[in-house]
């Protein structure tokens, strides 16, 4: 299970690819296959590999049991999930849950991790750092690690949980910024209050709008977001443009970060 259906086939593939390998006919080892619309392999011996993706609150799991679960991406994963959908999957063979995932905040990936940590029964916990992968070079890994803020780095690739206590906003705000499907909307709504970012992309990067609902504190949703690039700035201003005229936000901020090519 991953945040899409397209993070599994990853996985997915490797398995098929091993099979296929193994110097053993795929038609002795395998008894069905299926790659659309979620992969799904049955073995010879009678066991399954199915892979489902976790939108839609995770309609696509319910029903399911499984001796054994694998969340890839887990830290991405809507936390209401993990106990409302993912677990009682394994309740009828007493099955055994894997979370894969690099850090993204103190939420509930973290908090199984860190009750391995304090050495709770039946929980282990594990960290590995891009620098433990033997198929990867340590020098690419310095090359990157030169040009990537710190945060960053220590967050994808040497897989360390980051505190909040020098960030603009705690990771409780985050999480229920980003929790659950993007709330899409083309215009705001009357009585309404909206806030804007913009993150103005140059050359290869990607110029990025956001808009959030910023009428409930205790519940601020995402509602609009733009991603796009190779577009000139005048183009970029204009739909900048669209977008504040379509939800007259209170407040709008541009990301002023870069070096080089002046702001908008």
């Amino acid at each position: 299970v991953s945040i899409t259906v397209d993070q599994t086939k990853f996985i997915f593939d490797a398995i098929y690819k091993m099979l296929f390998d193994s110097g053993t006919p795929l038609k002795v080892l395998v008894k069905k296959v299926a790659f659309t619309p979620f992969p799904f392999l049955e073995l010879a011996n009678g066991s399954t590999i199915k892979c489902y993706s976790c939108a839609y609150d995770g309609k696509y799991l319910r029903g399911n049991k499984a001796h054994r679960l694998v969340i890839d991406e887990a830290s991405r994963i809507p936390e209401k999930l993990l106990d409302e959908v993912i677990r009682p999957i394994l309740l009828d063979y007493r099955g055994q849950l894997i979370l894969i995932s690099t850090p993204a905040g103190h939420n509930d990936f973290y908090r199984y991790w860190q009750r391995g940590i304090d050495g709770e029964k039946g929980i282990s916990s594990y960290r590995f750092s891009t620098y433990d992968n033997p198929h990867i070079s340590g020098e690419e890994i310095d090359s990157i690690k030169r040009g990537t803020s710190e945060t960053v780095f220590k967050c994808e690739y040497t897989a360390e949980f980051i505190s909040d206590k020098d960030f603009v906003f705690k990771w409780n705000v985050i999480n229920r910024a980003v929790d659950g499907e993007l709330q899409s909307v083309e215009f705001g709504q009357a009585g309404h209050n909206y806030v804007m970012g913009v993150d103005v992309g140059k050359l290869e990067d990607y110029t990025v709008i956001t808009v959030l609902d910023n009428t409930n504190p205790n519940d601020i949703p995402l509602v609009y977001s733009d991603r796009f690039k190779d577009i000139e700035y005048g183009t970029i201003v204009d739909r900048i443009g669209n977008v504040i005229k379509a939800f007259n936000p209170t407040k709008g901020v541009v990301d002023a970060t870069g070096a080089g090519n002046p702001g908008v």
